[in-house]
């Protein structure tokens, strides 16, 4: 019986502390530039933002990297400089969305991607291109941020880390429902 709890105690401190460690976490030069792109443009009484699916695009890239205060610095100055094109644009247009200063024609993108395209190049990235859809490669050339409308996602979401606790969860309370029974004699072995 020992052995039994000490297995299924072990078990359960595995499912436990098994999280994954890879979040090297964001220094604050990084977390900087993630700031300058979440804060948006205000015009026209509106935020024009990045859509979320950038940003997160953003922070994975920006969590594998260490950026210095100097690059940081840099890629701040593009931001800053795309973002009073947009503004430019937008209260010239009244637009009020991304959407809206897409019809604004290629002159804004092209100054835009421009700018991605020098602070990029600061975090050691390139963009271009791909099949008209705007996309960012490291320098062993895995593509880490794109441009691309996301796949929608159907059907379940099968989470394994969710299950492993789950599974050890009804394991610990088998474990006590067997405890508690030998312990107040509602069950004895044979």
């Amino acid at each position: 019986m020992k052995r039994l709890l000490c297995t299924l105690w072990i078990s359960v401190l595995v499912v436990l502390f098994s999280a994954n460690a890879f979040a090297a976490g964001f220094n604050t030069y990084e977390q900087s530039v993630l700031s300058a792109l979440r804060s948006g443009v205000s015009v026209n009484g509106t935020t024009i933002q990045l859509p979320a699916q950038y940003l997160n695009q953003a922070e994975n890239y920006l969590n594998t990297v260490d950026l210095t205060a100097e690059q940081a610095d840099e890629i701040i100055g593009y931001i800053g400089h795309a973002k009073s094109l947009v503004r430019e644009e937008a209260q010239k247009t009244g637009a009020t969305s991304i959407a809206e200063l897409k019809k604004s024609g290629k002159t804004l993108l092209n100054q835009v991607v421009s700018d991605v395209q020098k602070a990029a190049a600061v975090a050691d990235l390139k963009v271009g291109y791909d099949k008209n859809t705007l996309v960012g490669t490291d320098a062993s050339g895995k593509t880490v941020f794109s441009a691309a409308k996301p796949i929608k996602k159907t059907g379940g979401d099968w989470q394994p880390f969710g299950l492993i606790v789950s599974a050890g969860t009804l394991v610990v309370l088998a474990g006590g429902a067997l405890w508690a029974a030998r312990r107040f004699r509602l069950y004895e072995e044979a």
